[in-house]
């Protein structure tokens, strides 16, 4: 009779446990990384002027932008390094190697 009652004490117990799940994200928004950018170096995405383009080279920051087609240019100090219309879609990492403007 022990036996039996430890076996369904068991049984209830594992019984009575909660399902479990387990749920993760996914950043899939498109970003772009500046490599070898001066201190100087700015980013202006559709003329608009978002920062030095060394605080995004990907280690840790990258710039997200939103997805379709957009101007992206690069100045350092007043002199454009980099001028391209780009199209960028979800999940997508675009790389820009740097050359400074001297």
């Amino acid at each position: 009779m022990r036996k039996f009652i430890a076996i369904f004490s068991l049984f209830i117990l594992t019984a009575c446990t909660y399902p479990q799940s387990q749920t993760s994200t996914v950043n899939d928004e498109p970003t772009l990384v500046f490599q070898g950018a001066t201190s100087t170096a700015e980013i202006y995405l559709n003329e608009l002027n978002i920062g030095l383009a060394s605080k995004y080279n990907g280690e840790p920051h990258s710039l997200i932008v939103p997805k379709g087609t957009h101007l992206l240019e690069v100045l350092d100090q007043g002199k454009t390094i980099l001028s391209q219309k780009i199209f960028i879609s979800d999940g997508a990492v675009k790389s820009f190697k740097l050359k400074s403007s001297q």
